[in-house]
């Protein structure tokens, strides 16, 4: 019997699939980058404008364009940590998180006085950095303890 000649074989439909799911791992892993780099930028931006030279927080259109950036890269992290990934997509959120992880010990420490400035930020301010640095590795861990106690009560039915 002779397929017809407009469906698409089992193999044909197999190598789109397979190409799909590569370019859907490849768009996850570059949206994960672009988060981390708005977040980062963000957050960049805020400590630019009320810590740069001295503890001023200021209340302009850079810092609110900052903190809707962070929201902005929060929710998309919140919203990757979700879709289930290969492992090259793990393994770049993962590197990810942890690079943004890793600058936590450069934001909390006092600042130094000098000349210029007169007193170090604010102890609620370097926490809240330091805490929402902390959040795409918390957003991450989401997906796979997921994924983890999903099949453990797919096992258990």
């Amino acid at each position: 019997m002779e397929a017809h000649p407009y469906v698409p074989s089992l193999t044909t439909v197999r190598r789109i699939t397979r190409g799909f799911k590569m370019k859907r791992q490849i768009l996850l892993a570059s949206a994960w980058v672009v988060a981390g780099a708005i977040f980062w930028a963000a957050l960049v931006l805020l400590d630019f404008a009320w810590n740069w030279l001295t503890w001023s927080p200021d209340w302009n259109r850079f810092v609110m364009a900052g903190f809707v950036s962070i929201l902005a890269g929060l929710l998309a992290m919140w919203f990757l940590g979700r879709t289930a990934g290969g492992r090259a997509l793990q393994v770049v959120s993962l590197i990810v998180c942890l690079v943004l992880l890793g600058a936590v010990p450069f934001f909390f420490p006092a600042e130094p006085v000098a000349r210029l400035r007169t007193e170090a930020s604010p102890l609620w301010y370097r926490s809240g950095i330091s805490f929402l640095m902390l959040l795409p590795t918390v957003f991450w861990l989401c997906g796979p303890l997921r994924i983890w106690n999903r099949r453990r009560t797919a096992k258990s039915t």
